[in-house]
């Protein structure tokens, strides 16, 4: 990975004290025309009120490299369900 999602896990439980609430690094996908597709990664923290997310094969400008699955990251997080569900 370009940017390593392992500083930001060890701060989030080892600083912030802030416990996993589910499984690590879950495939999370949404649904096209053309079938299902893996959008990324995601783990969620403290009761699931705080979520981290990964979206596969995109830069820091997620929106411009993965179009679809920035629509369906930003869809589910607006509609407060779980990505991928």
């Amino acid at each position: 990975a370009a940017c390593p999602y392992t500083g930001n896990d060890y701060f989030l439980r080892k600083i912030l004290g802030l416990n996993r609430s589910g499984p690590d690094w879950q495939a999370w996908t949404y649904t096209t025309d053309v079938g299902t597709q893996v959008g990324g990664h995601v783990t969620y923290y403290h009761d699931d009120l705080l979520t981290f997310t990964t979206v596969l094969g995109a830069g820091h400008m997620v929106p411009q490299y993965r179009p679809e699955a920035a629509y369906w990251m930003i869809t589910d997080w607006l509609r407060g369900t779980k990505l991928g569900q």
